[in-house]
């Protein structure tokens, strides 16, 4: 006797998983092609891809692909994204510095505090706290 295949799911849902299942593919696809881009010689193209990549699922390995890339070429990236992105790939060292360089020049009114505060933490609990300085290298 063959074992029952999982049900469908309902069709109503259908969009939805399409949509979440884009979600993580499109990252991929705008860091590949920036990487062609770039490849080509269309730098601000190239830019803009990875930009889209980092925005659309900042927790993908993709997002962090296309971090790199920003970063390895000197551009301005929110500090308060990279540590985030950089917290999900597990690089925590790099974390470690985007956050500190935002909390050493964000104003006390900043809206973001808060949330590079705390994402300071996160990477200081996932350290284990004690084999980590919060101070940049």
């Amino acid at each position: 006797m063959m074992p029952d295949a999982p049900p469908m799911p309902p069709v109503h849902c259908l969009p939805f998983l399409i949509l979440h299942r884009t979600a993580f593919i499109a990252p991929s696809i705008r860091y590949q092609a920036g990487t062609a881009l770039a490849s080509a010689g269309n730098d601000p193209a190239a830019i803009e891809q990875w930009r889209a990549a980092t925005a659309e699922a900042p927790a993908t390995s993709s997002a962090y692909l296309a971090l790199v890339e920003l970063v390895n070429r000197n551009l301005d990236f929110d500090l308060v994204d990279r540590g985030y992105i950089d917290l999900v790939e597990g690089a925590y060292q790099p974390a470690i510095y985007a956050y500190s360089t935002f909390l050493e020049s964000a104003d006390v009114s900043d809206p973001t505090l808060r949330v590079g505060a705390a994402g300071a933490g996160r990477v200081l609990h996932r350290c284990g706290g004690s084999r980590v300085s919060l101070a940049p290298a």
